[in-house]
């Protein structure tokens, strides 16, 4: 599902899991995504929020999705946990 913004940007809800996507040695996991359930992934850009916690949840995002070097990214605006 996708919105506009009042300042134009669109925004877009995905339903997924959270799961790890880059890990540092000594550091631990220091990047994550969302993979649907349509089976895309998307790099999760937080803006500051913590969705570490999150690893292995399923959750609803809702943020603004951009394409990088053929990776697909969302900046997170807002999170859910879908609890079943």
């Amino acid at each position: 599902m996708t919105t506009k913004t009042k300042s134009d940007e669109k925004l877009t809800t995905l339903h997924g899991v959270i799961v790890p996507a880059s890990w540092v040695e000594g550091k631990g996991v220091v990047q994550v995504a969302i993979n649907t359930y349509e089976e895309e992934e998307y790099f999760v850009h937080s803006d500051g929020l913590n969705l570490l916690p999150y690893i292995h949840q399923e959750v609803e995002i809702v943020g603004v999705v951009f394409e990088n070097d053929d990776n697909n990214f969302i900046s997170v605006k807002k999170i859910r946990v879908i609890n079943n």
